[in-house]
């Protein structure tokens, strides 16, 4: 079973957006940000992971599984299902904090329309 990880940083930052309100949950915040990164193409490397979830507890489909491994058919182990994915999450997340979060608020319907349309 692969544990799926955040950045410690990224987790102390989710924490306050969750403890603000600013957010009504840390996992669809976390998917949130992993569309994100899959959608601009982006990764970011961890450099202090903390565990978040199992993969199987972030989605028990592996629809994200199949996702990762259409940008990286070289990904066959599940375990590295979940770096590919951590990289784009991280960097997903990279994007709603510096463009999106505002005075400890995020406007979701902006972030959707900006990173759903082509």
């Amino acid at each position: 079973m692969a544990i799926f990880n955040i950045e410690t940083d990224t987790a102390k930052e989710i924490d306050k957006l969750y403890n603000l309100h600013a957010i009504e949950s840390k996992e669809s915040f976390v998917l949130l940000g992993m569309a994100v990164g899959i959608a601009i193409d982006r990764k970011k490397k961890l450099k202090s992971p903390k565990p978040f979830h199992t993969l199987q507890e972030m989605d028990p489909t592996k629809a994200f599984a199949l996702i990762a491994t259409t940008r990286n058919d070289g990904i066959y182990r599940e375990d590295d299902v979940a770096r590919e994915l951590e990289e784009y999450t991280e960097a997903g997340l990279d994007e709603l904090f510096t463009k999106h979060v505002k005075d400890g608020a995020i406007n979701h319907y902006q972030v959707y329309r900006r990173y759903a349309e082509p």
